[in-house]
């Protein structure tokens, strides 16, 4: 369902960290809509996610960290009922109703001092409906992001549009 996915993490650290000093950490969330042309993203003025959208991600970022230092993170992610995240070297808990899933890894920051993490999401496991990520890095713990997926329908079902690869 909702896989972990890196995007572009060369134009994302410039869109988020253009104007960052590396003297204190700058946490970010947002959705990004990625360009696979370019090869860059732009931070969405929207909240809402359409599964027609295949290139458009929710992602955090932290900039400013001790370069190559090794952090503990904690995703706290509210879905609606049957909710399903998984991400390589993390653990996922989730309760009963797979509405409330924590993600917890161990990452090290690159040696530009950034960590950051995006969420993507596919038409036929990913329930429709509120969702929020919340993120704690070390005992930061910092607002959430909250947002909405939706589905634009064709022949009854949800699809993406358009040609996209990562």
């Amino acid at each position: 369902m909702k896989k972990f996915s890196l995007i572009s993490l060369v134009s994302c650290i410039f869109l988020f960290a253009s104007n960052t000093s590396l003297a204190t950490s700058n946490f970010k969330i947002s959705i990004l809509q990625y360009n696979p042309n370019s090869g860059s993203a732009i931070e969405s003025k929207s909240n809402e996610i359409s599964l027609s959208q295949k290139n458009k991600q929710v992602c955090w970022f932290n900039t400013g960290l001790k370069p190559n230092s090794i952090y503990h993170i904690k995703q706290t992610i509210i879905s609606p009922n049957d909710g399903f995240f998984s991400m390589p070297a993390g653990i996922t808990l989730s309760n009963e109703e797979k509405t409330r899933h924590a993600i917890v890894s161990t990452n090290k920051a690159s040696a530009e001092g950034v960590i950051n993490t995006c969420w993507a999401f596919a038409t036929d496991t990913d329930p429709i409906g509120d969702y929020s990520l919340q993120v704690k890095v070390n005992q930061d713990e910092y607002p959430a992001l909250k947002f909405k997926l939706n589905c634009r329908r064709r022949n009854g079902n949800c699809s993406w549009l358009g040609a996209y690869s990562p």
